[in-house]
């Protein structure tokens, strides 16, 4: 989420930039792209000082988890090797909520993070349906898909804006035959529809 707040902002920023005339589009498109890779790749880093900042999150070895329940770490080792997968890093949350939930750019370095509210209120079956969600968001790269998407709904909004400054340029009785005009108009609806098919997935 914060991933897409900060795209979206950069986006402004680019576009601001690119109507007072510092850059060219291509490079506003090429910067989306390139800001999107990066956050992409080091976001996990921030969300980890996030989460020890703000929830004392620590790191924990399988080896650990399997002195809280041994029957959770056998089920995660042999899910991952099951769907050949890497065993995701571990994160423990000191707090009674019970909840679970993972981030990452990829199963590389994927984390699994999970409170310890879900060992106070959940037997171990519940927790394994509860960690099997998780790994399948790691499985199915989930993090990949999210940031594709994202990063195309961006363009989409940056294209819009695009054309329709330059419709504006154009002289008046050709602005509304004008076939960027079009596109550009098209370019803001898929943008809105694009909005809502990331809210989807």
């Amino acid at each position: 989420t914060l991933g897409l707040i900060f795209g979206f902002v950069f986006v402004v920023v680019l576009l601001a930039a690119y109507f007072s005339g510092s850059v060219d589009i291509t490079y506003v498109i090429g910067l989306t792209v390139l800001f999107n890779f990066f956050g992409w790749l080091v976001s996990p880093f921030f969300m980890d000082l996030m989460f020890r900042w703000f929830y004392s999150t620590k790191k924990m070895e399988i080896g650990e988890l399997e002195e809280k329940s041994k029957r959770v770490a056998d089920f995660i080792v042999r899910k991952c090797k099951k769907y050949s997968i890497k065993v995701p890093s571990l994160r423990h949350i000191t707090d009674d909520n019970p909840t679970a939930f993972c981030f990452g750019s990829g199963v590389f370095n994927a984390r699994l993070c999970f409170s310890e509210g879900l060992f106070t209120y959940l037997n171990d079956e519940e927790i394994e349906a509860v960690i099997a969600h998780e790994l399948g968001h790691i499985q199915r790269r989930d993090f990949i898909i999210m940031t594709i998407a994202s990063t195309g709904v961006q363009i989409l909004y940056e294209i819009s804006q695009y054309l329709a400054r330059k419709n504006l340029r154009s002289s008046g009785d050709n602005k509304g035959k004008n076939p960027a005009a079009i596109v550009g108009l098209v370019s803001y609806v898929l943008y809105f529809i694009g909005i809502y098919l990331l809210l989807f997935l």
